[in-house]
């Protein structure tokens, strides 16, 4: 089968789905119908027309039908609300992992025996990951902040316990703060989407 016969038989499928989209989603196309291939693009402008989203191809020219270039940014946002979605849960995904660490270290204790400061970590740790969870699965942006208290707390901690070492190597320290900058990039970047989360 030739290119050019591929090419025709995808046709109706790129033309019906496109059909198919809902009124948001054709908007969105239509802004950024320059990313589709020609032909796609031309049946995304016929089909906002019909369907009254321009009155006219002189509306193309309009800024709010048309995607401004990517811009840099440290945190940044997605125009789809299901990929915001995804990113929230992905992030706190990535969140659940370090609340595992005090509750290992939480057991540890116990063998020492040092049943309080074993209790404590292990309590931060369930508790931190219950908050991840909340926020992961009911979008719960309060629960962020008792996450940054309680990464502030670890931190405290995993200083008064660098502090007892007599020599540190220069990875003891760069390791943790690398860890500490991610947790909290982390975190502020999902504020900064549950903000905007209608």
């Amino acid at each position: 089968m030739s290119k050019n016969n591929r090419k025709i038989e995808t046709r109706p499928t790129v033309e019906q789905q496109i059909l198919d989209l809902t009124r948001d989603e054709l908007l969105l196309a239509l802004k950024n119908r320059k990313g589709y291939e020609q032909e796609a693009g031309k049946i995304i402008v016929a089909e906002s027309l019909r369907r009254g989203l321009i009155s006219s191809e002189e509306d193309l020219l309009r800024p709010e039908f048309n995607a401004v270039g990517p811009k840099f940014s440290f945190f940044p946002y997605p125009e789809s609300e299901d990929t915001r979605n995804r990113i929230i849960k992905s992030l706190m995904r990535t969140m659940m992992i370090p609340g595992i660490i005090p509750v290992y270290f939480g057991i540890q204790k116990f063998g020492i025996p040092k049943i309080a400061e074993g209790s404590a970590l292990i309590g931060a740790g369930v508790i931190w990951i219950g908050l991840a969870l909340l926020v992961m699965l009911k979008n719960e942006r309060r629960a962020l902040l008792p996450l940054f208290f309680l990464l502030l707390l670890s931190a405290l901690y995993a200083g008064r316990l660098l502090m007892a070492y007599a020599s540190l190597k220069w990875t003891d320290i760069f390791i943790p703060v690398v860890l500490y900058m991610f947790a909290i990039y982390v975190l502020i970047y999902s504020y900064v989407l549950l903000r905007g989360k209608k």
